[in-house]
């Protein structure tokens, strides 16, 4: 009696491909897109892994920070606790908080990485500087920096952590506020350049006798005003965090701190 053939095996039915998560889409400063996925931690991702994209990061963060400020400030804060070496475990429920002992405890639970700012990993540092300088002067270009929330929120943040005990914290939120600094510094010559030029401008528009109510006249005495309030609001920012970073940090325990302190101000005397 002939066999009966075999019926063939079926193959096995193939499982679904799980969908990639979505990516955030920034272009360095070689117009080259770098992809990284959403979520907490992508700032550090980002310009860590590739630094000429910071200016391009610092476009997309405040874009964002337009849209919802508190999702973006709680990017720039978990930027900051990651830099420390810390998981970023910052939520947007605590960005009403000011981050006393208990908070810094909470952030500190897990044991830090060598934190990327520390002696071995100092390649990191003038990208970390970058991004808080760039922040500053793209905030006053979008016209930010001036609002209730960016420049309150990030000094509640980091000004205590420049004085915390965690020392990877009090190092990396002192850098942080030496960049916010340089940028502060810089927008504030611009500022000053662009007032004294707007000023001389209203002299001359009101020497060639013009109607006092000249469309130029009001136009540029408009301007004049605009520059003087920012310029206003930038002086008193920039005394609100040297007061309360520099004239303590420039004292530290920590030798490392001192220098970093000392290497700002000279920075800002010869600028």
């Amino acid at each position: 009696p002939k066999k009966k053939k075999s019926a063939p095996k079926r193959a096995a039915p193939r499982k679904k491909a799980e969908k990639a998560p979505k990516k955030a889409i920034v272009q360095d400063d070689d117009d080259e897109e770098v992809e990284e996925p959403v979520g907490t931690g992508r700032i550090y991702n980002v310009i860590s892994k590739h630094p000429s994209s910071t200016a391009a990061t610092v476009k997309s963060v405040l874009a964002a920070y337009q849209k919802n400020s508190r999702l973006a400030l709680v990017d720039i804060i978990n930027f900051l606790v990651e830099s420390s070496g810390f998981d970023p475990q910052v939520k947007e429920e605590m960005m009403d908080q000011v981050p006393d002992s208990a908070l810094v405890a909470q952030l500190c639970e897990k044991e830090p990485k060598t934190y990327p700012l520390g002696k071995k990993v100092r390649p990191f540092l003038s990208t970390f500087n970058l991004f808080w300088t760039k922040l500053v002067e793209e905030a006053h270009k979008v016209g930010v920096l001036y609002d209730e929330t960016l420049m309150p929120t990030l000094a509640d943040w980091v000004h205590p952590l420049t004085s915390c005990d965690e020392r990877p914290f009090r190092h990396t939120a002192t850098l942080a506020s030496y960049g916010v600094l340089n940028g502060l510094c810089a927008v504030t010559a611009a500022v000053q350049e662009e007032l004294a030029t707007a000023t001389r401008q209203l002299e001359a528009a009101r020497k060639q006798q013009q109607d006092a109510g000249g469309l130029r006249e009001e136009e540029l005495a408009q301007q004049q005003a605009s520059l003087h309030e920012k310029n206003a609001a930038l002086e008193e920012l920039i005394k609100k965090w040297f007061s309360s970073v520099f004239v303590l940090r420039f004292r530290d325990t920590a030798a490392e701190i001192r220098r970093d302190s000392m290497q700002a101000m000279l920075g800002w005397i010869t600028r």
